[in-house]
């Protein structure tokens, strides 16, 4: 029987304009995603990003602020539903200027900001798309509103 999973995420910015990506190794792909994860039972929304700030990239104390987006992804090959559901979070003090070292999540192979000229440039994998974090980016710069997806 299918279940559906929730997963939690960070968007955090930079100060000069990027946006935090994760890069994940799973089944032999590497792909860049928001930090986050799954949200575990009993457990509210602004803690399991707390939680996964801290396994993923060590960053303790972040604030989770405001709703970002709400995203779905459904595999019917695999019996998948994933809801996930992305936050403003920001970090304490000192901690964006420390957060370009490597992860140490065994999952996560490392860490950066990426600006839309990163973005456009690269030829890595971006989960769900570029155009995703372009959104966001352009969230951060007030040229859109807050949206579904």
């Amino acid at each position: 029987m299918a279940k559906i999973e929730v997963r939690v995420e960070a968007v955090i910015y930079s100060s000069t304009g990027g946006i935090l990506l994760a890069k994940h190794k799973k089944r032999g792909q590497s792909y860049w995603v928001l930090p986050g994860g799954h949200l575990e039972h009993g457990e509210i929304l602004s803690r399991c990003i707390e939680r996964e700030l801290v396994e993923e990239l060590y960053i303790d104390g972040p604030e989770t602020k405001e709703l970002v987006f709400v995203d779905e992804y459904i595999d019917a090959k695999r019996s998948r539903h994933i809801v996930k559901i992305g936050f403003l979070v920001e970090l304490p003090a000192g901690y964006r200027e420390k957060i370009s070292v490597k992860a140490r999540d065994e999952s996560v192979s490392d860490v950066r900001f990426y600006t839309t000229e990163d973005l456009i440039d690269s030829k890595e994998v971006f989960y769900p798309s570029k155009e995703f974090f372009n959104e966001l980016l352009e969230l951060k710069e007030g040229e859109k509103t807050a949206r579904n997806r």
